[in-house]
């Protein structure tokens, strides 16, 4: 590249810098679409975030150095494009949809039985941490916060309402399927 009529040739280490900062952005946002798609908790994904904001300052870095030093600009754009396609993912439930379609026979085959069961096993892509039966249907707990329990419920006979402030919430989601929080 050209600065004030020299030639700077962009060095090798700022390639490489480049290239992990772009990998590092990558595998995080991998990781953030199977955290949405498996009904991962709310814990992990904060911490992604974290490592998110953490891969941004060092892109940030890596762009400036990049811009005004070699004036080379889309090995920085690699980022910034991971970043935009997967909060568009994110945003619009496409990974979640994915892991509920991948899920969905597993459990189905669950329900039917609906067997109580108190340690974590997998269903399709979710870690289903409890089963158990619940208003006339069958509820699999997916992820456990200090404050609430969330998961899928398959209510054959349609969800019944709240009536207390602490009774579970239903939403509906697929058919007999519902979304429960607490």
């Amino acid at each position: 590249m050209s600065i004030g009529g020299t030639v700077r040739r962009v060095s090798r280490g700022w390639i490489a810098w480049a290239a992990v900062t772009a990998g590092l952005v990558a595998l995080d946002c991998a990781a953030l679409v199977w955290q949405q798609a498996s009904d991962g908790d709310g814990i992990a994904t904060l911490a992604l975030l974290a490592g998110a904001a953490g891969c941004g300052v060092m892109w940030f870095v890596v762009m400036l150095v990049g811009a005004i030093k070699y004036r080379a600009f889309v090995l920085s754009a690699i980022a910034p494009v991971l970043v935009v396609g997967t909060v568009l993912m994110l945003w619009s439930g496409v990974a979640e949809r994915a892991g509920w379609r991948i899920s969905k026979g597993g459990l189905e085959r669950e329900a039917v039985a609906c067997v109580e069961s108190g340690g974590p096993h997998r269903v399709g892509i979710y870690t289903v941490s409890r089963v158990r039966r619940a208003d006339g249907g069958c509820l699999f707990e997916t992820s456990e916060d200090l404050l609430s329990q969330v998961g899928f419920a398959y209510l054959p006979n349609g969800a019944p309402a709240a009536q207390h402030e602490y009774d579970y919430n239903y939403r509906p989601y697929d058919g007999p399927w519902y979304r429960y929080s607490w």
